[in-house]
């Protein structure tokens, strides 16, 4: 749900607006939290991907075949 429409929906059933300003300082809040930890996420997702092409560039054990799939279903969920 996006901001907006989070307000759109609480001021539609005649919250108060005390009750507004803190759902979208809430709101606020915790999108500045998740986009910090989607950046760090996405940074450890890279390096490990370069470190299991890496092994997979040598033929080391152990497999990353499960590594790859998870980064299979990620990108799916994107």
């Amino acid at each position: 749900m996006k901001k907006e429409e989070m307000v759109t929906l609480l001021r539609s059933v005649s919250c108060d607006e005390n009750t507004v300003t803190a759902m979208t300082n809430a709101y606020e809040l915790g999108f500045d939290y998740g986009s910090k930890a989607y950046v760090f996420l996405t940074e450890a997702i890279e390096e490990a991907k370069r470190i299991c092409e890496q092994l997979d560039s040598v033929g080391s054990e152990p497999s990353t075949a499960d590594f790859w799939k998870a980064m299979k279903k990620l990108q799916e969920l994107e």
